[in-house]
């Protein structure tokens, strides 16, 4: 709340100070019973509350009717456990986690043997190490000619090799 109807700011706290006071001493007065302000509730929905019927409530023979139900499901249970038809979900769960586990592995081991035959092939094969591409790829100056690949790990006698190549290319 404020109020700007005095000139100094004391006055006016002072008055709303007094305003306060009269609206509290006017909702402490028991005479005022408000009946003459209209109530509307319109607005307002009656929530149901949800009541338990007196049906469901457990009886003592209902208490012995759950009890030898359960005592029926365990003894059952205990016997599938002894044929082996019951799932222990925890069991199945492990072994499909370990399942994914050694595919995983596999993977990954024929993945690193793919690498390392790939590495031997291209050592072992001259080939792969030295090899000469014709030029006829594009319209370029020189279409017939010929030039050199030699990769860094090349050796004397891929060189040689190569020599030999082109001298039979030339002639």
């Amino acid at each position: 709340m404020s109020c700007e109807s005095y000139e100094h700011q004391a006055q006016n706290r002072q008055h709303l100070l007094a305003l306060v006071n009269d609206l509290v001493a006017a909702a402490k007065d028991p005479e005022d019973t408000f009946e003459d302000v209209p109530l509307d509730l319109r607005h307002r929905r009656v929530k149901a509350k949800p009541r338990f019927p007196r049906e469901w409530r457990m009886t003592d023979q209902r208490r012995l009717e759950l009890e030898e139900q359960r005592r029926q499901q365990a003894i059952g249970d205990l016997e599938r456990a002894e044929k082996g038809l019951l799932v222990d979900g925890q069991k199945a769960i492990d072994g499909y986690l370990m399942q994914r586990v050694i595919e995983e592995q596999e993977q990954q081991a024929r993945a690193a043997e793919m690498a390392t035959a790939a590495k031997t092939r291209a050592r072992r094969s001259p080939g792969s190490l030295c090899t000469i591409y014709p030029r006829d790829r594009g319209a370029g100056v020189g279409g017939g000619t010929q030039w050199l690949r030699i990769l860094p790990e090349s050796s004397i006698e891929c060189i040689a090799t190569l020599l030999k190549r082109v001298r039979c290319a030339a002639e």
